[in-house]
């Protein structure tokens, strides 16, 4: 049992990096989507990117 609360933590911490991630990629495709301009379009995969 002093194992598997630590493991549970460290499995909903990921689960919500990877779901927050997932959001910030959604976000930088949407806004590339809308923009025109491919240095817009290259700035909002680089700032998605740490963040994924």
């Amino acid at each position: 049992m002093t194992f598997y609360l630590p493991i549970r933590f460290l499995h909903i911490l990921s689960s919500m990096m990877l779901v927050g991630g997932v959001i910030a990629r959604q976000l930088a495709r949407s806004y590339a989507s809308r923009a025109g301009d491919p240095q817009t379009v290259a700035l909002a995969f680089r700032v998605a990117d740490p963040i994924e």
